[in-house]
């Protein structure tokens, strides 16, 4: 029997023909059992989801819903149709109510009436049970329905710094690669509600998904500015400043300075260089400490940007590696490798070289090969590119990319 067939002769059953009030006969006329209706009724919630929905079709599946009021897959069947057919929007509600009733934890159910909620203008009520699916969806590790229901929570609240904020933490755990998007709206977020200091947060975690973003580099300079505008004194900005535009802070603070003293002191030739030095190592440990990586990755890279030493790569390799950045992480290892290697401290070429077999298991031979059997390069910087073309030559034959951060 085909399934229009099967249809037709179920809309029959509950919608008409040879049956008494209570429905208590089958399509041929004699009398069922409440087991066999049962059977029936959900064989026709089944294939109501495919079918168009009619006049016909409607009035079996509320007699069904009737008879069987306590079956939950059938009042949701019976409510799609109400919702398909159009105009029926109360009644929709009304039956996806009772089958949440029913089963409160269905986060389907939940996002399905969410959608008739939004569409007759309730945005309130759609929230709610949006809220409600988003957090029974996490619950079961359901990240992908989870995040498709928050992006809808954005759409219908914008400016919440709560959905913003959930969306960004969902998808650090699930789908870093659609993290920026995200970021962005938290930036936007914060920045309508004046809070620098957060928006900086978020754009420095947008900084390290995608590093060429100028607009995002302009803005973070732009927040730390407004911060030394008010507090000249303020270490963190003077870091965050110089880290993404050291021209633009030496700037700052010679105008500062011209102005009342010396308030510029934090920015590298300003003042003492290894208290600058000090100061970034101690508040690149307070963010690890902190269980911040991306800014302590920041503080980091100032680290070694200002003094390349063995010791400031190698904790920038291994903060990249918490952020699962593995190409950058590799690149700054191999960096520390060679100033190391300059440096001349055994002990430190053996921990690096360590450390770096995790991610390069060849790394030792590459090491050999390039800087003991040549006696050369004489240049850290000459070193490390050739370390870094030996990696990328090895994960090319191997058909592991390097991918974009390390190119």
């Amino acid at each position: 029997m085909s399934a229009t067939t099967d249809l037709q002769g179920l809309i029959k059953t509950f919608g008409g023909g040879k049956r008494n009030a209570r429905g208590i006969f089958d399509r041929k006329g004699k009398r069922s059992s409440k087991a066999s209706r049962l059977d029936e009724a959900r064989r026709l919630a089944a294939l109501a989801a495919d079918a168009q929905p009619q006049p016909a079709l409607l009035s079996a599946l509320e007699a069904a819903a009737g008879e069987f009021a306590d079956e939950g897959p059938l009042r949701a069947a019976y409510a799609r149709a109400l919702e398909r057919i159009g105009g029926r929007d109360p009644e929709a509600i009304a039956e996806f109510e009772e089958a949440l009733r029913l089963a409160p934890d269905d986060a389907g159910l939940l996002c399905e009436v969410a959608a008739v909620f939004e569409r007759m203008g309730r945005t309130d009520l759609a929230v709610a049970r949006l809220t409600r699916a988003v957090d029974l969806l996490v619950a079961a590790r359901m990240l992908d329905e989870a995040t498709t229901a928050a992006r809808r929570l954005i759409a219908l609240e914008p400016e919440s710094l709560q959905r913003a904020a959930e969306l960004v933490a969902l998808l650090r755990a699930h789908d870093p690669a659609s993290l920026v998007e995200a970021l962005d709206h938290l930036a936007a977020v914060y920045r309508g509600r004046g809070k620098l200091g957060q928006e900086a947060d978020a754009c420095r975690e947008l900084l390290t998904l995608a590093p060429d973003r100028a607009d995002v580099q302009q803005r973070l300079a732009d927040i730390y500015v407004c911060i030394l505008e008010v507090d000249p004194n303020d270490g963190d900005a003077w870091l965050g400043l110089a880290t993404v535009d050291d021209a633009r802070a030496q700037l700052m603070a010679d105008r500062l300075a011209a102005a009342q003293g010396d308030a510029g002191s934090f920015v590298a030739g300003n003042g003492d260089p290894s208290s600058h030095e000090s100061y970034v190592a101690r508040k690149a440990q307070e963010l690890i400490d902190a269980g911040d990586m991306v800014g302590a990755s920041l503080c980091l890279e100032r680290a070694a940007k200002t003094n390349a030493t063995a010791r400031n790569f190698l904790r920038l390799a291994r903060c990249y590696q918490s952020l699962h950045r593995e190409p950058d992480a590799v690149k700054a290892g191999l960096a520390a490798l060679a100033a190391a290697h300059t440096e001349g401290g055994p002990q430190s070429l053996d921990d690096i070289m360590t450390w770096l077999r995790s991610l390069w298991p060849d790394v030792e031979a590459a090491y050999f090969e390039t800087a003991i059997l040549k006696q050369r390069p004489e240049s850290v910087d000459t070193l490390h590119d050739e370390l870094v073309e030996r990696w990328l030559e090895a994960t090319a034959s191997t058909g592991v990319g390097a991918g974009r951060e390390a190119e």
